[in-house]
């Protein structure tokens, strides 16, 4: 993540969310390209740091999209061999 600090805090809290429900419930309308441009300029304009650049924010919400991404799709294929381990079992 080129962000560290307070600004890195805020694109994961905005990304991830700090209150689980919340975030469940919006995750569709946060993870998706055209939404990390407005949240990356909400990003930049309540920063406190005023190095903070707004391309830097977008290229680690992307980054965060592409990781959340790959590992959700990791996640649900090795849930759905461990289903499918555990039918065939039982038969």
């Amino acid at each position: 993540m080129i962000s560290k600090g307070e600004d890195a805090d805020n694109i994961l809290k905005l990304l991830d969310g700090s209150v689980r429900s919340l975030h469940m419930k919006y995750r569709q309308v946060t993870h998706n390209d055209r939404a990390i441009i407005k949240l990356a300029l909400i990003a930049k304009l309540t920063s406190r740091n005023p190095e903070t650049n707004y391309m830097n924010i977008l290229k680690d919400m992307k980054n965060h999209l592409q990781d959340d991404e790959t590992y959700n799709s990791l996640f649900y294929r090795q849930k759905k061999e461990k289903e499918t381990l555990e039918e065939d079992i039982q038969r």
